[in-house]
This record gives C-alpha cells, sequence and structure tokens, in this order.
C-alpha cells in the first residue's frame, strides 16, 4: 500500500495518486493492475442492489468534479472511460473480473 501516515494527526493518506488515477494520454492505462480480479468475489455477478448503484453513477458529474480539483485531463478521461466501461458492462451481465480483464493486460492477470 501507498499510504503515509501524518505526524499530526496521525491518519493514513494515500500518496501514490498516478496509480489510481492513470492517464488516458501517456500510457497510463498500460499500468492498470487490480489484484481484486484473484478475489474469487470479482468473478460473481452483480447484485441487482450494486446494479442499481452501478447505474447511479454520474461519469459527466464525476469529471466536472474532477476538473474542480485540478485533475489532468488525461486522468479525466480515463475516469470517465473507466466508469462507461463498468457501467456498460454490468449492465450486459459481465462480472467486475470479465470488466477488468478488458483493461488489464493479459499476462498481468
Amino acid at each position: 500500500q501507498n499510504l503515509m501516515r501524518n505526524k499530526t494527526t496521525g491518519k493514513l493518506v494515500p500518496i501514490d495518486h498516478g496509480a489510481s488515477f492513470p492517464s488516458a494520454f501517456d500510457g497510463g492505462l498500460s499500468e492498470a493492475s487490480f489484484e481484486w480480479l484473484m478475489y474469487p468475489q470479482a468473478k460473481l455477478p452483480f447484485t441487482a442492489d450494486m446494479l442499481k448503484t452501478i447505474e447511479e453513477i454520474d461519469a459527466e458529474k464525476d469529471v466536472i468534479n474532477l476538473q474542480k480539483i485540478g485533475l489532468k485531463e488525461g486522468a479525466q478521461l480515463s475516469t470517465w472511460m473507466a466508469t462507461t466501461l463498468l457501467k456498460e458492462g454490468a449492465k450486459s451481465g459481465l462480472t467486475l473480473f470479465d470488466i477488468g480483464s478488458m483493461i488489464q493486460r493479459q499476462g498481468d492477470r
């Protein structure tokens, strides 16, 4: 985990934002690695509640919020693409494993 402990508050803070928001422009997506693909539950179908939650995600609103905090355009695009893939894949009956496998390179699974 790439976490740093704040000396004042003691809270853990994520520090590897590049891995969290890879850029669609500079090859960042080719580095995508999803450890959760190995979790058995990733191969289970989404529940009705999960599907409803996924359907309610507003990718455009998320991109606007990412713009407001200054995230680079390539990372905004990657977020929009991943969200759209999740929504369309879930709607089509794919599992999280199926969807993640479309992004992560074959040799990395």
